[in-house]
């Protein structure tokens, strides 16, 4: 059986975890059996291979449903853990996708493409992670943000041509350049709820008669609280670009000693 690009558009399980699935059926058997959608796997992948592993039969259903892309979504999107940036590219690959024979079409259900904010509310992640991991698509590097192998804002910075960072050999620079990429998304994310709250306040007073100060109080409040977790991120990441600066110079230094 082959795997559906719906279900190719998350991450393959960790090895561990796998490794206990497959242990699991040998134990107990197929626990929930897969659905089957224009003849290849569009859930339940790593239970097939689980069953191929441990030499059990596999089951499925054939999905008959109006919609696979949210079903695929709903089955994958929040139980696995995922990082901004692979969720990112996995909502893109669903949306980008057309069922067979209809690639250039449109179909029930996928008649417009959502904008890059509406996918960005279906991922829990800012609307720039959702624009870099597009470009990170359109340049054939989507699966290498889907496996985590780099993040959606290095993906497009390749595909743009920007030059490459040299490869971390010191392991404490590779944690922290991950660590503050991490933030950089948070950042991201803070900078647009403070936005949307100002939006809110705004309509909120336009449209309610009664004590419109009331309700403009409680969204300057909120949006004081996320401007106090921004200024606390980007204190962190200046924190973390300057760790990972001079660790890198001290690297520099001793590569041209033993040179």
């Amino acid at each position: 059986m082959q795997r559906h690009p719906l279900s190719a558009a998350f991450p393959d399980m960790p090895e561990d975890d796998f490794a206990a699935l497959v242990a699991d059926v040998k134990a107990h058997g197929l626990r929930e059996h897969g659905w089957l959608y224009e003849g290849a796997i569009l859930d339940g992948w790593h239970r097939y291979r689980a069953c191929e592993a441990a030499g059990v039969k596999f089951r499925y259903e054939e999905y008959r449903g109006s919609d696979p892309v949210a079903f695929v979504k709903s089955r994958n999107l929040e139980r696995r853990h995922l990082t901004a940036s692979q969720r990112a590219a996995a909502i893109v690959a669903c949306h980008n996708w057309r069922p067979r024979g209809r690639e250039n079409k449109s179909f029930p259900g996928k008649d417009l493409t959502p904008t890059a904010a509406v996918m960005a509310k279906e991922a829990g992640v800012s609307v720039s992670t959702i624009e870099n991991a597009k470009v990170a698509v359109e340049a054939g590097l989507g699966e290498a943000v889907r496996d985590g192998a780099i993040s959606a804002r290095q993906a497009a910075e390749a595909a743009k041509g920007s030059p490459e960072r040299k490869d971390p050999r010191d392991r404490r620079i590779a944690e922290l350049e991950a660590a503050n990429e991490r933030l950089r998304e948070e950042i991201d994310l803070v900078r647009e709820g403070a936005q949307e709250a100002v939006i809110a306040a705004e309509t909120a007073a336009a449209l309610l008669d009664t004590e419109p100060a009331k309700v403009l109080a409680k969204y300057k409040a909120e949006i004081t609280r996320l401007e106090r977790l921004r200024d606390d991120l980007l204190n962190q990441n200046g924190q973390l670009v300057r760790q990972v600066k001079a660790l890198q110079r001290k690297l520099d230094r001793a590569e041209r000693a033993a040179a």
